[in-house]
């Protein structure tokens, strides 16, 4: 399954579509509407993501071209092994549920970028005035920094 960050986005009404294809192209993924999605093959390297949602975000380059996000929130990596997620992730984008707007910091998985035991409640705090209080001690990992020493 497709790896998703939720943003405030509203979705058309529209239920169906049709697409079609021919010769030898094929459908792999096809994502709408109110989340930023990567391709499966992105979610083990961060600095893959983290360009892939950049390519597709509003900013100076690219302003309504194609993109759904301001280009401060994406995904950010460890510095010196940027194939890794920081734990803490402070500009994610948003959602519905945001009472302010604001970006949230959340705990990630600092493997995969997914969200902490897939629970925003718990492991979300939307960073408005940055208020953000997560530590995320939690997904840390150490080894992946450091090595087994």
């Amino acid at each position: 399954s497709p790896d998703v960050l939720c943003t405030k986005a509203v979705v058309s009404t529209q239920s169906t579509g049709k697409a079609t294809i021919s010769g030898s192209a094929a459908f792999t993924r096809f994502a709408f509407g109110k989340c930023t999605t990567w391709p499966d093959s992105l979610t083990s390297n961060c600095t893959d993501v983290a360009n892939y949602i950049l390519e597709r975000s509003k900013g100076a380059a690219r302003l309504y071209v194609s993109g759904n996000i301001l280009q401060t929130l994406t995904m950010k990596c460890v510095d010196g092994k940027p194939q890794y997620y920081q734990w803490l992730q402070t500009a994610l984008h948003p959602d519905k549920e945001s009472k302010n707007g604001a970006p949230y910091c959340c705990c990630v998985n600092m493997e995969t970028g997914a969200l902490y035991e897939d629970d925003k409640d718990k492991w979300c705090t939307e960073d408005y005035l940055n208020a953000c209080t997560q530590l995320c001690l939690e997904t840390y990992q150490s080894e992946l920094i450091y090595g087994d020493s």
